[in-house]
């Protein structure tokens, strides 16, 4: 049995998070919890075609994934706090996603300047290439 199969049976020991509630609790990016559950150095479950990744109190306030590598899951956990209404769950479930989507924007946002900044680079160093070409071919009288 797989690591990863082993602590997904201990559910009562942690929170099951989707990807992007997990990615805006965490600080850590999309891409890098997908290459984790890729090479199987997080706690994770599939359900339905969505990766949960689990989450557990270490101390109080600070929520960190459990790694399957050395598969830390504390033995007490905090007690639960009942909710007043439905209605505060669902906006904090929206407020959560809502982070999430705007985190992801960013992150996309920082790539796109990224791109264009390599694209840019890539576009002066082919023009410095094509004037380098002509100077030799008039140099050498060489065309190709």
């Amino acid at each position: 049995m797989s690591q990863h199969v082993l602590d997904t049976c201990i559910e009562s020991n942690g929170n099951w998070l989707p990807i992007t509630e997990f990615s805006v609790k965490s600080g850590m990016s999309l891409s890098t919890i997908r290459r984790k559950i890729k090479s199987n150095s997080i706690a994770y479950r599939l359900d339905k075609g969505k990766y949960f990744i689990l989450f557990s109190n270490r101390e109080v306030g600070d929520m960190r994934p459990v790694e399957t590598r050395n598969a830390l899951i504390p033995a007490k956990q905090p007690e639960k706090q009942p909710t007043s209404s439905r209605s505060n769950s669902d906006e904090d479930a929206f407020q959560m996603v809502s982070e999430a989507y705007e985190y992801a924007l960013r992150e996309k946002d920082e790539r796109i300047k990224l791109l264009e900044q390599k694209t840019k680079d890539l576009e002066e160093r082919l023009q410095e290439l094509r004037l380098l070409v002509q100077v030799l071919e008039e140099k050498y009288e060489v065309r190709y």
